[in-house]
């Protein structure tokens, strides 16, 4: 299959116009839903839209419209229930400072597709969400994010974590409408055997003094394959805004593929957009520092990895699931 079509099509010779892989369309049959009562969730039979290009036919809709503070979502695979197919709606209804945390678990293969679908409408709102990918090593995960940010000076932190997974294809849309209104969309991914990691990521300024920010972290080994194209477009009328873009993938192998192309799409004269992307092996420098000062290889290189995954990890708040998250890295490097 062809998934994840860019919407500003790059040249043939880049080949990161889409994604081709060869899996099987997802389907639920007998559905879990998810273990927690603060939510409202039902099974729905009808076509859901989404930007990754999958036929999706059948479904878990979930709406969260929490008082709480803090939410987490956790779902863990078992063999009865392989596949998750789910609809997640989050919209604010006040400006309380909001963490949503949605952690996905598996010992046995699995497949998950999940459409992500915020809408921050109230002025001065602030919400970070969490996505956290720990599926085992054969599972697949399709993540497809639809942001609305609507609201004043509102804010949307967006951290995705793919530790986990075999075939990781994540697609992000955020439109940012509301006067000042501000979108942090960080991501963390390790890839390694043959994993195939694809990122398409797109937020439009399109308001007046709106701020976008993607950071993008990772690393590969083995024969993994990372693609990641990421937008950062300033619409006509988006006066006094700024976009930035960064990604820094640290290869640990040979024979580790990673291609990047970050793009800057400008429609008005006063803007601020930047973008870099670094790629290359852990600094033999940094690496020497560290084991002068009686570091054993693998630990210094754990070092110079998690200086790095840090700045992704650090915009979560629950100390647990940071500490899980470290735990499960710690299991990988």
């Amino acid at each position: 299959m062809e998934l994840n079509e860019l919407v500003y099509r790059t040249t043939n010779n880049f080949k990161v116009n889409n994604i081709k892989v060869d899996i099987d369309i997802p389907t639920i049959d007998d559905i879990k839903l998810f273990d927690n009562k603060d939510i409202k969730q039902e099974i729905v039979n009808k076509e859901l839209p989404n930007k990754i290009g999958l036929p999706i036919n059948k479904y878990i809709n979930i709406d969260i419209e929490s008082d709480d503070r803090e939410l987490i979502l956790e779902y863990d695979f078992d063999k009865d229930n392989k596949n998750l197919i789910a609809n997640i709606n989050i919209n604010t209804e006040d400006n309380t400072v909001k963490h949503i945390y949605v952690i996905l678990k598996s010992l046995d293969d699995s497949v998950n597709f999940s459409y992500i679908n915020i809408n921050t409408t109230v002025n001065k709102s602030s919400l970070n969400i969490s996505y956290i990918n720990l599926l085992n090593k054969n599972s697949n995960s399709f993540i497809s994010y639809n942001n609305n940010v609507l609201g004043d000076d509102s804010l949307l932190i967006n951290n995705h974590l793919d530790i986990g997974g075999n075939i990781n294809i994540n697609n992000y849309y955020s439109e940012l409408i509301g006067y000042k209104s501000t979108n942090y969309f960080n991501t963390l991914y390790i890839g390694n055997d043959n994993n195939i990691i694809d990122y398409n990521s797109h937020i439009k300024n399109i308001g007046i003094s709106t701020e976008s920010n993607m950071r993008t972290e990772g690393i590969l080994d083995d024969h993994a394959y990372k693609q990641h194209v990421g937008i950062v477009d300033f619409i006509e009328g988006s006066k006094k805004s700024k976009g930035e873009e960064l990604e820094n993938c640290i290869l640990l192998s040979d024979t580790a593929i990673s291609k990047s192309a970050p793009l800057l799409m400008c429609h008005e004269e006063d803007v601020e957009g930047a973008h870099g992307v670094s790629t290359g092996k852990i600094d033999k420098d940094k690496l020497f520092y560290l084991m002068a000062h009686g570091y054993s290889e693998k630990e210094a290189n754990k070092i110079i990895v998690y200086a790095n995954f840090n700045k992704i990890i650090g915009c979560m708040t629950n100390e647990d699931i940071k500490n899980m998250v470290k735990e499960y890295i710690d299991s990988i490097l």
